[in-house]
């Protein structure tokens, strides 16, 4: 999808994606007006472009407050993200209690949320980490279109975008399939 409107509209795929995301209020750009596809996200950040995707950001207000993770103080700006987050079990802190809201997210965890977020939760316990995590990422189709050299570093927000529009298209091609099954035995 993003090729041929890459092709149809002689654009980058940052710029189209950057409008699809901003006009589903996803990703928003900076104040200034920019989208600085190069900045590095954060862990904390993560899990807000986590939650609006899903749709659930008004119940991340409602969870705004003390959180599970030591580092997360109730007045951290994201604690309703990150509480939701945790919640659905989307995120996990560190063996030590903390979660790290403000260290960046690398290709691997941000990976490894998505595919939370899509229901392959079962399915990750068997991987080996981050190589296996990374291949489901990879098969999931939430990789298309992302340039990262190594699993290990940290996201930035131009692959974060990619990442997070393959997840929504990943997700509605899970309702397709559902929606089709159904109607196929329902006939």
């Amino acid at each position: 999808m993003i090729e041929i409107l890459k092709r149809e509209l002689n654009e980058e795929p940052i710029v189209i994606l950057d409008d699809v995301l901003s006009e589903l209020e996803v990703i928003n750009g900076y104040e200034d007006k920019t989208f600085k596809p190069n900045n590095s996200v954060k862990r904390s950040e993560m899990a807000k472009l986590i939650i609006v995707a899903m749709g659930k950001d008004d119940s991340a207000d409602l969870l705004k407050g003390t959180t599970s993770f030591s580092d997360v103080p109730s007045s951290h700006w994201a604690s309703g993200y990150i509480n939701l987050a945790s919640n659905l079990g989307l995120i996990k802190g560190y063996p030590d209690g903390r979660f790290k809201p403000d260290a960046t997210v690398s290709y691997v965890e941000a990976s490894t949320m998505l595919l939370r977020a899509l229901d392959y939760g079962k399915e990750l316990d068997n991987l080996s980490w981050p190589t296996g995590y990374m291949s489901k990422a990879n098969s999931a189709g939430l990789l298309d279109n992302v340039t990262a050299n190594n699993s290990s570093e940290a996201a930035i927000r131009g692959n974060v975008a990619s990442m997070i529009l393959n997840t929504l298209k990943s997700f509605m091609k899970k309702l397709v399939s559902k929606a089709f099954i159904r109607r196929k035995f329902e006939k």
